[in-house]
């Protein structure tokens, strides 16, 4: 225990591999078929722009509400949880 840091044990060390082996190729993945999407839409952004008379403001208008719509569409896990410090008087109120 030198330097204020605990020993690193067997089952904590097998534990990291197993979910670098497994989770993080599929991270990986993911990250890969999210760039792969949004190569795919500005290529075809080009022939879509002018098939249906959109500007670049139009655009990049409807772009970015895709990208706000998507997280706003999403509820907190906190609301969804029966444990949650909001309405369970937890916390005083």
């Amino acid at each position: 225990m030198e330097n204020g840091q605990l020993p690193e044990s067997a089952v904590s060390r097998s534990a990291m591999s197993k979910v670098f082996w497994r989770i993080l190729p599929l991270i990986a993945l993911a990250y890969l078929f999210a760039y792969m999407d949004r190569v795919n839409v500005s290529f075809a952004a080009a022939q879509m722009n002018d098939d249906l008379k959109f500007s670049a403001t139009i655009y990049g208008l409807g772009g970015g509400l895709f990208f706000w719509a998507m997280p706003c569409s999403r509820s907190r896990p906190t609301s969804c949880s029966s444990g949650s410090a909001r309405g369970n008087g937890s916390h005083g109120s």
